[in-house]
C-alpha cells in the first residue's frame, strides 16, 4: 500500500494502480475487508487522476460496499468520496451530489474531523456549480466550524476560502473579505506557499467586485 501511496504522490498512476491492485488481492486473501477497500479506493482515486471516472466510480463503488460490510463509516465514507469527486468531474452531477450527502452523514461522528471538513468541502463545491448558493455558503460554515476540531490550520483556511467564494457569488462582499482575510491570515502563518497565490488571486477578483484596480493589481 505504501508504495502505491509513493507512485500516486510522484504522479505515476498507472503504476499505483497496480500496487493498488496487489494490495487489494494480497488483502482478499487475508480476508481483511478494510485493507481491500482502503486499496480499491486508492485505485480508483488513481484512475479519477487519470480521467477515467467510469472506472473510478466502479472501484469506489466495490471499495464503499466492503467497507459498509466491515461496519467502517470512515472508509465507507471516503470511497463515497472518490465516487462523488468522479462524478461532478464527469457531470454527472446527481450522482456526486447524493455521494457527497452520504460521506457527510457517514462522517457525522467521526474521530477524523479533516475528513469531515473534506466532505462538507466537496458538498459546497457542488452546490456552488449546481447554482446552490446559499446551501454551499451553509455547508462551508459547516466546513469552518469542523475544521476547529482538526490540529492543522490548513482546513480552517481551506474552509474560510471557499466561503469566501460563495459570499463573493451572493454579492455579501465584506462578509467575503473578512473570510478571504482570515484564509490569509492563516496560510500566511503556516508558510503555506502552495496555497497563498489562490488566496492572493480571490483578493483580487475581490477588489475588482469593489472597483479597486489598483488595489487588485497588488495581489497579481
Amino acid at each position: 500500500m505504501s508504495e502505491g501511496k509513493k507512485l500516486r504522490a510522484s504522479g505515476d498512476f498507472p503504476r499505483a494502480v497496480m500496487a493498488f491492485t496487489a494490495a487489494e488481492h494480497a488483502a482478499e486473501k487475508l480476508g481483511d475487508l478494510d485493507a481491500e477497500a482502503v486499496a480499491l479506493r486508492q485505485a480508483g482515486s488513481c484512475y479519477g487522476s487519470m480521467f477515467q471516472y467510469r472506472k473510478a466510480i466502479e472501484l469506489g463503488e466495490k471499495s464503499r460496499d466492503l467497507a459498509t460490510r466491515a461496519g467502517d463509516d470512515t472508509n465507507a465514507a471516503v470511497a463515497g468520496l472518490v465516487i462523488s469527486i468522479a462524478a461532478w468531474s464527469s457531470g454527472d452531477f446527481a450522482l456526486a451530489e447524493k455521494e457527497s450527502d452520504y460521506a457527510v452523514a457517514k462522517l457525522a461522528n467521526t474521530r477524523e474531523p479533516e475528513r469531515l471538513v473534506n466532505a462538507l468541502l466537496n458538498k459546497s463545491m457542488i452546490e456552488r456549480m449546481e447554482g446552490k448558493r446559499s446551501e454551499a455558503l451553509h455547508s462551508a460554515e459547516l466546513a469552518i466550524a469542523a475544521s476547529e476540531k482538526t490540529a492543522s490550520p490548513a482546513w480552517e483556511s481551506m474552509a474560510q476560502d471557499v466561503a469566501g467564494i460563495t459570499l463573493l457569488n451572493l454579492g455579501k462582499t465584506p462578509e467575503a473579505e473578512d473570510a478571504f482575510r482570515k484564509a490569509l491570515a492563516l496560510r500566511t502563518q503556516s508558510h503555506d506557499a502552495n496555497n497563498l497565490p489562490v488566496t492572493y488571486e480571490h483578493l483580487s477578483e475581490l477588489e475588482l467586485k469593489k472597483g479597486n484596480y489598483a488595489a487588485a493589481l497588488k495581489w497579481v
